[in-house]
């Protein structure tokens, strides 16, 4: 574990540890390597990118923007849970909202694009997660607060909860539990036994990423972890193994 940029609180463009940033609280990385972060610190809430040196930039200011995610023409999207809204960012830094009909935001934390382009969001206070495709609600799926979305290599969706206590997947429209035993307090034992995730305990997950290796990272905010799921050897994540990778932080996506 090492530190890239930042280490000290404040608004400041620069390189690595001369770059200043406030509350990090979202990733994405884009075709070019560039390092996308949603910033919602009070220093200054604004959209931050760090490209393959290290060097960190503003690319708009904005209200309170939390998790995001990139669409396939490269234009950057981001939550803004105090706004209930998306809004969406080109390459040329500029700013606007997201609509759709179909359903109502509450406290949006974060947004995805699966393989077809679809928009997942992730609406923590009414507990669904939304599918929109142009601009209509296609589909939802009743989740406990969730937090954080990531698309895996087979397609499938990874959901993180705030409370619930589980990782949730969505396959073939249908949403499992892939981890969790509904515990999402501070563990003694968090990674429970490998072979058999639903006796790990899954803290609040405040990010979720999904590895090229099929492995799924996560940030587990209760436990002060960055944790790691392995499937087991045919894929299934409920027969893998949790790991514990690094600790002692807040850890965010």
């Amino acid at each position: 574990l090492s530190t890239i940029a930042g280490g000290s609180v404040g608004f400041a463009d620069g390189n690595g540890a001369d770059a200043k940033i406030h509350q990090p609280e979202g990733l994405a990385m884009d075709s070019d390597g560039n390092l996308w972060i949603t910033q919602r610190g009070t220093s200054g809430t604004a959209i931050r990118k760090m490209d393959p040196n290290y060097n960190v930039t503003t690319v708009v200011k904005t209200e309170l923007p939390w998790h995001c995610a990139f669409d396939a023409a490269g234009d950057f999207y981001f939550t803004a849970k105090d706004k209930a809204s998306v809004f969406k960012v080109t390459p040329e830094g500029e700013l606007s909202a997201v609509t759709f009909t179909g359903g109502a935001l509450d406290n949006p934390m974060d947004v995805e694009f699966d393989n077809d382009g679809t928009m997942w969001v992730a609406s923590r206070n009414n507990n669904i997660v939304y599918v929109v495709k142009d601009g209509a609600v296609t589909k939802t799926y009743d989740v406990i607060y969730p937090t954080c979305l990531a698309l895996d290599g087979k397609g499938r969706m990874i959901i993180g909860s705030t409370t619930a206590g589980y990782m949730y997947m969505v396959e073939d429209g249908e949403l499992v539990t892939i981890a969790g035993n509904g515990q999402y307090a501070k563990s003694d034992n968090p990674d429970g036994v490998s072979g058999d995730t639903s006796t790990a305990s899954v803290g609040q997950t405040n990010g979720v990423f999904a590895a090229k290796d099929g492995s799924i990272w996560f940030c587990d905010v209760s436990n002060q972890l960055v944790r790691k799921l392995t499937p087991d050897a045919s894929g299934d994540y409920t027969k893998g193994r949790i790991e514990t990778i690094a600790s002692g932080f807040y850890p965010s996506d």
